[in-house]
């Protein structure tokens, strides 16, 4: 059987890509530029998008749930104006437009996944010095934010 020459490349690609981060891990870990290890598979490590499930995207809902903004906008997008989201581990249409208008929001990449600059402004509340009161911490920490 003989495949075509397009899914050869792409499989090489593929192992090249994998083989270069494989190759930075080590050198990365060589230097001691390392992630702490307590760090290492936490929910702030990973990318989360449109049709995932899982306990981090609960963490991203409650979240989002605390973002809400007051009556200025930024960057001339419109108001973020989120109807509370249900906490349901399910990344759906609800999160990924809630995530999109975030990221507006906050002058951040648009793309509707939560990756490392909107786990960024996630974990770190914007409400001046100090955590408020209202914050939700211990979901901020149990998704791996370092707050």
């Amino acid at each position: 059987m003989q495949f075509p020459a397009v899914r050869i490349r792409t499989v090489q690609r593929r192992l090249a890509l994998a083989l270069t981060a494989i190759v930075a891990a080590s050198v990365v870990g060589a230097v001691g530029i390392a992630a702490p290890a307590h760090a290492s598979g936490q929910c702030v490590d990973n990318v989360y998008g449109y049709g995932g499930y899982s306990t981090c995207v609960g963490y991203i809902q409650k979240l989002l749930n605390w973002f809400k903004v007051g009556p200025d906008s930024t960057c001339g997008h419109p108001v973020f104006n989120l109807t509370p989201l249900v906490v349901d581990n399910s990344f759906g249409t609800k999160t990924r437009n809630a995530t999109i208008y975030f990221q507006r929001y906050w002058c951040l990449g648009v793309d509707g996944y939560v990756g490392p600059q909107t786990w960024r402004i996630l974990c770190a509340p914007q409400s001046g010095p100090g955590i408020p009161p209202s914050y939700p911490l211990a979901t901020a920490r149990a998704a791996g934010c370092n707050i």
